[in-house]
């Protein structure tokens, strides 16, 4: 391993453990760590919760949001696309690992990008998925552009399979031609799955 490489590693970890320290200190003016830009809140069932013409005077893009399915299941998986490219495709890959009942299990989400799995209807009633979900230098062209999410909630409504569901999602897009400006949440299905009270906020980091 070359030393520009170990440099470049040193520099994104310590970059990673500068921004998650951030996600407490947020504001909403220009001066702030992280500033609000837009939150997106549901009063009707909708396909998805859409930021677009993001602004490019950001470093990264931070996510926090809490999520529900309208799908008859335990579980929905929540695709994100950039730039209003339609999904499955080839230009992004992501990884879940997620646990519950005491199992680790690890997913590759081919062709699609995530927040991970949120809770459907099978879940209790009410019951919406937190979660927080980074664009890493969404803006840089002259990289990949990395992803990571957290979320976490309760699985099923009744004995004896409720269980706890942690997991941690990252992914990368391909593209290093343009700058990411649209940023969409879906269910999988890209049915009108996404329940009422859905809630997304999107902060830039300077």
């Amino acid at each position: 391993m070359n030393l520009e490489l170990i440099q470049r590693i040193y520099y994104l970890e310590k970059e990673i453990e500068r921004l998650e320290s951030l996600e407490t200190a947020v504001g909403v003016s220009g001066d702030s760590a992280l500033t609000l830009i837009e939150t997106q809140h549901l009063t009707a069932q909708a396909i998805a919760l859409s930021f677009q013409n993001i602004p490019s005077t950001y470093t990264h893009l931070f996510f926090v949001g809490s999520i529900r399915s309208l799908r008859v299941d335990e579980a929905d998986l929540c695709d994100v696309n950039f730039n209003n490219i339609a999904i499955p495709n080839a230009a992004f890959e992501s990884y879940v690992s997620y646990a519950f009942g005491g199992t680790l299990n690890n997913a590759d989400n081919t062709q699609r990008l995530t927040t991970g799995w949120f809770a459907g209807t099978l879940c209790p009633a009410n019951m919406f998925t937190p979660f927080s979900f980074w664009v890493f230098d969404y803006a840089d062209v002259s990289r990949n552009r990395q992803v990571k999410a957290n979320s976490a909630y309760g699985k099923d409504k009744t004995a004896p399979d409720i269980e706890a569901v942690t997991q941690t999602a990252c992914g990368h897009w391909k593209d290093t031609t343009t700058a990411v400006n649209r940023v969409d949440f879906a269910s999988w299905a890209r049915a009108n799955n996404m329940a009422a009270g859905c809630h997304i906020s999107l902060f830039g980091v300077n």
